[in-house]
């Protein structure tokens, strides 16, 4: 539950950095709220076993999910 809470917020950032930054040049912040809020969406239980079966249950979602979260954390630091 805690999971699908943190998404939740990580997306209601991300839609708001969104509308509100429209304007601005530097959008860092949007990105690594983006890519962290996908990183969070995929590590939610229901969404990573329908994508996990659909990739043949191989982990190659938390793969995906991992990398998106560690991008999202370079944007994050790089701002």
């Amino acid at each position: 539950m805690t999971v699908v809470i943190v998404a939740a917020a990580m997306w209601l950032l991300a839609a708001s950095l969104l509308i509100l930054r429209r304007g601005r040049a530097e959008r860092n912040i949007t990105y690594a709220a983006l890519t962290i809020a996908i990183a969070m969406t995929l590590n939610t239980d229901p969404v990573y076993r329908a994508l996990d079966r659909l990739a043949g249950g191989d982990n190659l979602v938390t793969l995906v999910a991992d990398i998106a979260l560690m991008i999202g954390v370079f944007f994050w630091v790089a701002e």
